[in-house]
């Protein structure tokens, strides 16, 4: 985890909607479960993947999630805790950038 980590996508949700999901439950373990089934795009913030991965997802994937792609450079960031702090920092500029276009 520390040398040469080949990262996947990170998916980062929305917590307020998550939370009002039918399937949203509190076990007391897991922050926040849903049970069944989660249909991504309607609770999707962003995901955030690496570069080699770029071709690929962006022919699978829908318009609605390809807007909400982000690819980093992961020869960059080649352990596993430098991937998780690039990752959520780009999640978390991402939904700022986001909530200040839908605020306009």
């Amino acid at each position: 985890l520390t040398e040469e980590l080949c990262p996947g996508v990170r998916f980062y949700f929305s917590y307020a909607d998550l939370v009002e999901h039918p399937g949203f439950c509190s076990d007391g373990y897991h922050f926040c479960k849903v049970k069944d089934r989660l249909e991504i795009e309607p609770y999707l913030i962003v995901a955030v993947a690496p570069y080699v991965a770029a071709h690929r997802l962006s022919r699978l994937a829908s318009h609605s999630l390809r807007e909400r792609l982000v690819f980093i450079d992961q020869t960059k960031h080649r352990d596993l805790l430098a991937w998780s702090h690039v990752a959520y920092e780009t999640a978390r500029d991402y939904r700022g950038q986001a909530h200040r276009k839908t605020n306009l």
